[in-house]
């Protein structure tokens, strides 16, 4: 996404992980990504899976480097691992989607810790 602010790149960026775990059938892909997934072990590829999520986030925290939003020293790839991170928590260990109140205020927590 591209919305022209962090906040928003990253809110997109989050809406469309919280549509994967919002339904029983991807809750059951997140599964089937982990060692040793529920009925399909696809953890072979998972590495690959995430890299390639993770890598096509980057570009959001790349611009907003470049527009002077962010503070220095800012490692882009751990950012966007811990806001997915956040956002499928409950789909692995709950196996419930996440809570929208939950979600909006780790973005907060994120945004103001990664921002001037």
């Amino acid at each position: 996404p591209d919305t022209g602010s962090l906040r928003g790149d990253l809110q997109t960026l989050v809406d469309s992980s919280i549509v994967l775990v919002e339904t029983p059938q991807g809750r059951k892909w997140i599964h089937r990504l982990l060692p040793n997934g529920r009925d399909a072990d696809l953890s072979g590829v998972a590495a690959d899976f995430w890299n390639f999520r993770f890598n096509a986030a980057i570009p959001i925290l790349e611009r907003a480097a470049a527009r002077g939003e962010l503070r220095d020293g800012i490692d882009h790839g751990d950012v966007i691992r811990m806001l997915s991170a956040s956002v499928i928590f409950d789909a692995i260990f709950l196996d419930s989607p996440s809570r929208p109140e939950y979600v909006a205020q780790t973005l907060d927590i994120v945004v103001r810790g990664i921002t001037r």
